[in-house]
């Protein structure tokens, strides 16, 4: 198991960080998107007044449950892609994200990946190659996650406890609570 911490010459690898370590083909082209316009960050005269429930923005998250999943989709008309998608839904609740996994994961307040830790509302993410995020997804509670995913077909439910969640729990590599004002954006309970 040690083998793979170390090189040829046994000396140990640098651990790499998933959050900011370089970007897949993925995340090149979502950058290139990026590239377009202005990066979207929570800005303090953007953010909403008070913060919101984490019932209405699971509400929110819901209501776009099935529609298909996009390459670079931002839009419920033409699709999502998973941080689309959770740009989309915090959008609607007056909270700009950036618009890749990777630069959302940098903002906001990190968590523990203990379960017990977690609230509803919460982002986690996941590196499908262990290394590098690719994936972000809304905590719903009870070990269930709403995001949108190409080999689910697009947003959908999943619970982490399923054959299928357990490969994205196994790759889940960072948790962030969105923050603004030093406090909490999603607040708990309805």
């Amino acid at each position: 198991e040690f083998a793979g911490w170390l090189k040829a010459d046994g000396a140990p690898r640098r651990r790499r960080d998933p959050v900011r370590d370089g970007r897949d083909d993925h995340e090149r082209d979502e950058a290139r998107v990026d590239d377009r316009r202005p990066p979207v960050l929570a800005k303090p005269g953007r953010m909403p007044a008070a913060s919101v429930s984490a019932a209405s923005v699971i509400r929110t998250a819901n209501r776009y449950e099935g529609i298909r999943y996009s390459y670079g989709g931002a839009s419920p008309t033409k699709g999502f892609d998973c941080s689309g998608y959770v740009q989309y839904v915090f959008a609607r609740h007056g909270i700009d994200l950036p618009r890749t996994a990777r630069q959302i994961a940098e903002v906001g307040e990190p968590i523990s990946m203990d379960r017990r830790d977690l609230r509803v509302g919460d982002l986690l993410f996941f590196a499908g190659n262990g290394t590098r995020i690719d994936h972000v997804a809304i905590y719903l509670g009870d070990d269930q996650i709403i995001h949108s995913t190409a080999s689910g077909g697009g947003v959908r439910v999943e619970s982490l406890t399923s054959p299928r969640g357990e490969w994205f729990d196994r790759r889940m590599v960072a948790v962030r609570r969105i923050v603004g004002g030093g406090r909490p954006l999603v607040r708990p309970g309805d």
